[in-house]
């Protein structure tokens, strides 16, 4: 209501904001308020019961009208968020697609939301997040696993874009895939005379809208005679696919658009007063010709679990033919080589069982113990006699296997069976198969026999042992740890990941010595470099040097590159611009010359890159007696002193110039003028001292340093006459080694001068 009279610009009329004006004063505006008040209170009548609009139908505003229902039937907010609360709890996805799943709990959320604002933050989006999860179905556990492993948490609306994608990839790869059986999960059990195998159709991580009432694991497919079939699609009788609008519904069991499978009358009957409703239910208009396919359901949703051959198929598809045949759960057990018949016992499987049971006295080696007595269904107590391990055959063995005497029956725990064995069990209407993990073979069978699974085989010596993959068994049936399998389908991850999802949710050990041949070449990546310390004792022991440029425009003296040479012991920093690279060795010789002439040492090592420049000059270091030593390849690390500092001087120059505003051309004399202040500044890898002082045993001077780029005049010493200028206006560029002046530019002629 309230969005309504707002949306029309009439909400003060019932919260009382706008008044009523005064009739003398201004009429007008009073005859149109009394319009206003008038239209909103038919409008409040209108929506009301009879009954109750009889009592408030004779106020005169709208705001009494909204006062007094507001007084009679205003309640607390507390029963309805109650309700909203326990409706977010309860809610699941099941046979909802994402889509409708989340715009649900969205509106729960958002509704909730209105009746407390104070409630914000990132715990409120975390729970959201939990709640959201924790609603979807088992099929989704993989990618849950992989957004619950992130850190941070994604928001709930990035966790619904990943879902989303998800469920959309599985409907593309459900479309395509084909009635191949290497690629399915769920066996098709043809129901003709001849009882053939066809198809093998991938029943996990279906769209809902292809799903029914199976759930998310499992879907029914159903086929019509004159239907064709190419890759799993369904086409025309001429070859073509349906066509449906993008986003309508289309039903995959009729063939027609307007609505889905999980709703189709033909399915599953029509609804009472339908005008088809005299021809029966759709789910008994079915003929013999249409085939449904049974499904088995796995823990695996990326590769199939049932690792038999075509030989054992036929064989339980035979077993299921005779499926009524017989008093025994015995009775046509298997006697396929590989497979033999357990007869010592009849071994119930039981679900519900924490442990075995045999009511029958050890043969075998056991140890009494005093453990609590064994509850019944009846409440009465069965004491334990004694604990030990029991062989069903001569391959396999049971652990920890109670007696108790009292027990009319021998009961095999599922959950311990699985772990002694390393096996999964399938439960099919009549049969349940026990299948070994590592190998993928069937190793067990049972038969369900008066509502309950007797174990009636087990594999043989032979069978684990001797029996050879044939060519239509599945490649997966390599022999492959736990650890190594898992952590090939999580696309490699890391051992703490991977160690996480073993113990939280794939209940497996991790192998400490499992190596992966494969990681190395995916994420192998550089060992973090030491950092960079001063390794020399005195100047000039070692030097690094390197080249920087070139530089798209050229500076004012045509330089585009400049040679970088640092004493490694003081740090202290000399550039040399040049035109060419070619420049590099005269400029070195002259350097090794003024080093000996001026500090009366020589340099030791020389430290740079594998440029062409310096590995010209071998010879004239080996003449010299002097380490040359470059970094390796693609490898500027090992060079890092001169390459930060090649960055301190830039970023310095940058500043200069951007303070002095001065064109580019001007970069040549921002690096000199950098270059000439990083030496009489402070480090902190010097101990705070700077390279001038460790470089020539004195303090700096600072007097006669200036601003860079700014307005100088310089005296003109060559007058005309008279009246002409004393000075001669310029720019201040730098200090010039070798001269006591500084380097000026003149702004009439536009040179250099010192």
């Amino acid at each position: 209501m309230t969005l309504a009279l707002n949306s029309k610009n009439k909400l003060g009329f019932v919260n009382g904001s706008i008044r009523a004006p005064s009739e003398d004063n201004d009429p007008e505006e009073h005859a149109a308020w009394s319009r206003c008040n008038d239209m909103v209170h038919s409008w409040i009548i209108n929506t009301l019961n009879p009954e109750i609009s009889d009592s408030v139908i004779y106020y005169s505003t709208a705001y009494e009208v909204w006062e007094d229902l507001h007084e009679r039937f205003s309640q607390s907010n507390a029963p309805r968020i109650f309700e909203i609360q326990r409706d977010i709890a309860c809610l699941r996805q099941e046979q909802l697609s994402v889509s409708t799943y989340y715009t649900k709990l969205k509106g729960l959320w958002d509704e909730l939301a209105s009746y407390n604002d104070t409630v914000h933050g990132t715990q409120q989006e975390q729970q959201k997040l939990m709640q959201f999860l924790m609603g979807l179905n088992e099929s989704y556990s993989a990618i849950r696993g992989q957004i619950l492993l992130m850190n941070p948490l994604p928001s709930v609306r990035q966790a619904y874009s990943s879902i989303s994608q998800e469920e959309k990839q599985r409907l593309l790869s459900s479309m395509h895939t084909g009635g191949d059986s290497s690629g399915s999960a769920a066996m098709a059990v043809r129901n003709s005379n001849n009882r053939s195998t066809e198809h093998l159709s991938a029943g996990f991580g279906r769209s809902e809208r292809f799903n029914n009432s199976y759930g998310p694991q499992g879907f029914r497919s159903q086929e019509k005679p004159t239907g064709n079939f190419s890759g799993g699609r369904r086409f025309q009788q001429d070859g073509r696919r349906p066509t449906f609008g993008r986003g309508r519904p289309y039903c995959t069991h009729c063939e027609e658009a307007g609505h889905w499978v999980q709703t189709c009358y033909q399915l599953h009957g029509y609804p009472a007063g339908h005008p088809k409703t005299k021809y029966g239910s759709g789910s008994k208009r079915f003929n013999n010709n249409k085939h449904i396919a049974n499904h088995v359901s796995t823990a695996e949703n990326e590769q199939p679990v049932i690792g038999i051959s075509q030989d054992q198929l036929k064989q339980l598809l035979s077993l299921i033919d005779n499926k009524t045949e017989g008093s025994s759960p015995h009775a046509n057990a298997v006697t396929k080589p590989g497979l033999s018949k357990v007869t010592s016992r009849n071994w119930i499987i039981d679900s519900g069982a924490t442990d075995h049971i045999s009511s029958k006295l050890f043969t075998e080696k056991h140890t009494k113990c005093s453990l609590p007595p064994v509850l019944m269904p009846s409440g009465q107590k069965a004491d334990i006699v004694a604990k030990g391990s029991l062989p069903i055959n001569s391959v396999y063995y049971l652990h920890n296997v109670l007696c108790v005497p009292t027990f009319k029956v021998d009961l095999l725990s599922v959950s311990r069976l699985t772990r002694d064995l390393n096996c999964s069990i399938i439960f099919f209407p009549y049969w349940c198969l026990l299948q070994d993990l590592a190998t993928r073979r069937m190793i067990g069978l049972g038969k369900q026999h008066n509502g309950l699974y007797y174990l009636v085989a087990l594999a043989t010596k032979q069978h684990t042992s001797k029996q050879t993959p044939t060519i239509n068994q599945p490649t997966c049936n390599l022999i492959t740890s736990s650890t190594n399998l898992w952590h090939n389908r999580l696309g490699h991850t890391s051992p703490s990941r991977l160690r996480f999802i073993a113990q939280n949710f794939l209940n497996f050990s991790i192998q400490s010595n499992n190596t992966c041949h494969v990681c190395p070449l995916a994420k192998q990546s550089r060992l973090p470099f030491h950092s960079s310390v001063i390794s020399s004792t005195k100047p000039f022991a070692l030097i690094h040097c390197d080249i920087w440029g070139p530089y798209r425009h050229p500076s004012i003296s045509g330089a585009r590159f400049f040679l970088t040479i640092v004493d490694d012991f003081s740090r202290f920093t000399w550039i040399f611009l040049m035109r060419h690279k070619s420049e590099t060795q005269s400029i070195l010789k002259k350097f090794f010359r003024y080093v000996f002439t001026q500090f009366e040492a020589h340099i030791k090592i020389f430290r740079s890159d594998n440029g062409g420049e310096f590995i010209s000059l071998r010879t004239f270091f080996h003449n010299n007696g002097v380490i040359f030593q470059r970094s390796c390849v693609y490898t500027p690390q090992q060079n890092g002193v001169v390459e930060r500092k090649h960055r301190h001087i830039l970023q310095v120059a940058r500043a200069l110039r951007f303070q002095a505003h001065l064109s580019t051309q001007f970069w040549g004399e921002c690096a000199l003028t950098a270059t000439h202040i990083i030496n009489r500044l402070p480090s902190p890898v010097l101990s705070f001292k700077t390279p001038f002082e460790l470089l020539f045993s004195k303090p700096p001077s600072f007097s006669h340093l200036r601003v860079f780029g700014c307005l100088a005049y310089a005296t003109n010493v060559r007058i005309t006459h008279k009246f002409a200028p004393r000075s001669i206006p310029s720019i201040f560029l730098g200090y010039p080694p070798g001269q006591k002046a500084y380097k000026l530019f003149d702004l009439s002629n536009e040179k250099n001068f010192y």
